[in-house]
């Protein structure tokens, strides 16, 4: 599986250049794509570390990512289990994979 994240978030206590900003209220535009811009959101921590909600979107997002993630290291696939999302609640995912959204598996011969 492969993923490129436009919606990261810098790590807060490390930016050296000042070049890993985000454009408040621009979701239509990618996040800039820093190393490890995806933590926050993987782990659902963005708010510990004083980072603001850029748009409301983002919440939606982050509990994707979670779950997308959590399907991955529980059966090595990053598409969760429909009736897992469903016991649990997690609505806003439910409502993309519930919809057929799948992540195809990528390989390498063509």
């Amino acid at each position: 599986y492969y993923y490129q994240n436009n919606r990261a978030y810098a790590l807060s206590y490390y930016d050296a250049y000042t070049l890993c900003t985000f454009p408040i209220h621009h979701p239509e535009s990618p996040y800039y794509r820093c190393h490890s811009g995806d933590l926050y959101q993987v782990f659902g921590t963005y708010f510990i570390f004083d980072q603001p909600v850029r748009v409301v979107a983002d919440i939606g997002h982050t509990n994707l990512q979670m779950d997308m993630w959590g399907a991955f290291v529980r059966r090595g696939d990053p598409n969760p289990d429909l009736e897992y999302l469903r016991v649990r609640g997690y609505t806003s995912s439910l409502g993309v994979f519930g919809g057929g959204v799948v992540w195809p598996e990528f390989r390498g011969d063509g």
